[in-house]
């Protein structure tokens, strides 16, 4: 399963990717911000883990720049995944990001 999120206003770019017992969601923006809609991400993420999908890996590898309403929105995810044994990951690449761990 490829599904992207299509553009919108006040709507985070996103791919969501099948392999195998892993979901990959990638975030296409270089803001994650509240702003941006990490509302949509973590609707996504928690969609994937209520559909069963709850080893998932999260691609922050595009983004420069994040807040906490995307923390907010990873932990909602994480708590979500652990209450059904399953892992969430992340991929960081920019500094700036990981400050907000």
């Amino acid at each position: 399963m490829d599904d992207t999120v299509p553009q919108s206003r006040d709507a985070m770019r996103y791919r969501i990717e099948d392999m195998d017992d892993l979901a990959f969601l990638r975030i296409d923006e270089k803001h994650a911000t509240w702003g941006t809609g990490a509302e949509d991400v973590k609707a996504a993420l928690l969609d994937l883990v209520a559909r069963g999908r709850v080893h998932i890996v999260v691609d922050l590898s595009y983004v420069e720049y994040a807040d906490s309403s995307m923390l907010g929105a990873l932990i909602a995810a994480l708590k979500a995944a652990n209450r059904k044994r399953g892992t969430i990951r992340l991929i960081v690449v920019n500094e700036s990001v990981l400050t907000i761990f």
